[in-house]
């Protein structure tokens, strides 16, 4: 995977997570930095904000179970797709056409 992540955007801590500008703006903000185009752009997560964050910046959407909530109520924000490990990453990536000559 290390060779496929450029970077991650995450909260430095729990504790400056909400002191610091929110998930989704951060997202927007580094998208037009690096001119990223949101059919190339997929969001992962474990909780309904992701789902929320990738609908409002015209994103793909994928949920993985095994978070803080229930898988239902992540079904219930209506994601993309949701996966339950991350070995079901790879598939869905590659139906986009990425990562196309990767062994699943």
């Amino acid at each position: 995977m290390d060779d496929y992540v450029t970077d991650v955007l995450a909260f430095e801590s729990r504790a400056t997570q909400y002191k610091s500008i929110s998930k989704g703006e951060r997202l927007r903000l580094y998208m037009n930095r690096h001119n990223l185009k949101p059919s190339s752009t997929f969001i992962v997560g474990d909780m309904p904000v992701e789902t929320d964050i990738a609908r409002s910046l015209g994103l793909t959407s994928i949920s993985i179970t095994g978070g803080f909530v229930s898988t239902s109520r992540l079904q219930a924000a209506r994601p993309d797709y949701t996966i339950n490990n991350h070995h079901e990453l790879l598939p869905i990536l590659q139906s986009h056409g990425f990562f196309r000559n990767t062994k699943s």
